[in-house]
């Protein structure tokens, strides 16, 4: 996947939550734009903490972009 169409996903209004599947077969859910930072060859997905309000990362996994195999829409989460 190319930095900018990456960049395009994120920045879109209103935010769109996905799933981002990579080569590996792993799979990140992003349901917030902040939890990703994209670089000029890599994403950093920030990995959330369980059951917390607000996005409050735990770790981290550096994603290369040309692994990126697509991006799925997946539903919102559900506000209270």
């Amino acid at each position: 996947m190319r930095r900018e169409q990456m960049l395009e996903v994120l920045r879109a209004r209103p935010f769109r939550p996905f799933r981002m599947h990579v080569s590996d077969g792993k799979a990140y859910d992003i349901r917030h734009p902040e939890i990703v930072m994209v670089a000029r060859t890599y994403a950093l997905v920030g990995l959330l903490e369980p059951e917390k309000d607000l996005p409050a990362i735990e770790k981290h996994s550096m994603v290369d972009l040309l692994h990126i195999t697509r991006l799925e829409g997946i539903d919102a989460p559900a506000s209270a």
